[in-house]
């Protein structure tokens, strides 16, 4: 990989193994043991291009550890350093490919950096675009060295999940993993397939993976919930639960097992798992957020539209709307049903390219939900500045976005807040 330096290229295989590890499995006991050992790779004074690249890199990657670990100012400090190698790497030697998948994951991150925090890369001097990242990652990915295949990995996930193309991104990793045994290939396309309502391709890639990480069963369930197999989807989330030894995902898990034991007629089962639910793992990552809250406000009565929730989100268009179309107006008794109910409609309508409706369905949410604290009418605010770029009317799209950012308090906030502001980011440049 890295010219005949074998002990450059061995620190940086281990290096990464070890932060992947941890990165999936969350594991403390692991965790004093392997940062020791990243102590013991880093190095002072990288003169040559290698050295650079591999200091920057493992610098980088246990940014991403300490974050997930809960260590902000570490994860910081490292980040810093990581830029600060990297960027200096690429200034004085121009030819180096290597370095192109660091800064471009360094400048797709700075790029996605809400602007109120610009002030903050300002005082540090680090600046960075997405654009200018995504163009340093295609630039090795096509390339024939042997990060190449990594680099095309990190575009597709940037993609995905910072530029919502996420049903492109995921066929793009599953081409590759015809030609690649990947399992990291695999385990991508799977989480981007679930992203862009496409479960059911997710299936055939996930079920072989069930022993190499905890997380595939977490994965597993999230798709058979969609699909309505839900005492599998129990079964699966529990597996997760009982293999996993992190504290991130536990609690939305027992709360899905919760729900899986609700749709399957079994309110004094469904009690007990919420009851379960509220004393599970912590609450950092959004999924954990948004299971505590509902635990600790009202939990979801209206067993259709559960379903159809869940089936929308799968792509599972057929059977979410034969669920809605046998719902009546009558049966739905509180305000927060009656505007979820309309959501639903617009989900449905939006992931079935009926744009039209998605656009009168969403408006009507708007209009109905007011300033209450649901996710329901932020959502239907950025979707609808979707549709509106998608039709390139900007000044509407810019609309919708900001009004997105306006809603306070309600459980998506930071991911609808940060898909709006790379929205308006990008339509600004």
């Amino acid at each position: 990989m890295l010219g005949t330096q074998q002990t450059i290229e061995a620190k940086y295989v281990g290096s990464l193994n070890d932060v992947l590890e941890l990165l999936l499995t969350e594991d403390p006991s692991l965790y004093n043991t392997y940062e020791q050992s990243f102590e013991e790779r880093l190095f002072k004074n990288p003169k040559t291009p290698d050295e650079k690249f591999l200091l920057a890199e493992m610098n980088l990657q246990w940014a991403f550890v300490y974050l997930k670990f809960g260590h902000e100012l570490d994860a910081a400090s490292h980040f810093r350093d990581a830029y600060k190698i990297a960027m200096e790497c690429r200034r004085k030697f121009p030819l180096y490919l290597p370095i192109r998948k660091t800064t471009g994951m360094l400048e797709v991150m700075v790029g996605a950096v809400p602007e109120k925090y610009n002030w903050v890369m300002d005082l540090f001097g680090i600046h960075g675009s997405i654009d200018n990242g995504l163009s340093d990652l295609a630039m090795i990915g096509s390339s024939q060295h042997e990060l190449a295949g990594e680099a095309r990995l990190l575009k597709a996930m940037i993609s995905g999940y910072v530029l919502q193309q996420a049903a492109v991104s995921a066929a793009e990793l599953d081409r590759q993993g015809e030609s690649d045994s990947s399992k990291a290939l695999a385990l991508a396309a799977a989480s981007l397939y679930i992203k862009s309502a496409q479960s059911e391709k997710a299936i055939p890639l996930l079920i072989p993976l069930r022993k190499v990480t905890p997380i595939v069963n977490y994965f597993l369930g999230e798709v058979l919930l969609q699909r309505g197999d839900y005492a599998d989807a129990i079964n699966s989330y529990k597996n997760f639960i009982k293999t996993y030894r992190g504290s991130n995902n536990l609690k939305d898990a027992w709360f899905k097992t919760g729900l899986c034991h609700l749709l399957l007629n079994d309110p004094t089962r469904a009690d007990s798992t919420f009851a379960m639910a509220k004393e599970a793992g912590d609450d950092i990552v959004e999924a954990d957020r948004s299971a505590a809250r509902t635990l600790s406000t009202e939990l979801p009565s209206n067993i259709a539209l559960i379903k159809v929730r869940y089936a929308t989100d799968g792509g599972y268009y057929e059977k979410a709307r034969l669920i809605l179309d046998k719902v009546a107006q009558s049966e739905l008794v509180r305000k927060k049903d009656k505007v979820e109910y309309f959501y639903r409609r617009a989900r449905l309508e939006h992931g079935t390219r009926h744009d039209d409706a998605a656009r009168l369905f969403y408006q009507q949410v708007i209009d109905m939900a007011g300033t209450e604290p649901w996710y329901f009418a932020p959502n239907a605010c950025l979707q609808m500045g979707y549709l509106f770029m998608q039709d390139g009317d900007q000044a509407r799209a810019r609309e919708f976005f900001k009004k997105a950012l306006s809603y306070k308090n309600h459980e998506y906030k930071n991911s609808i807040d940060s898909k709006a502001k790379t929205a308006l980011n990008r339509m600004k440049k």
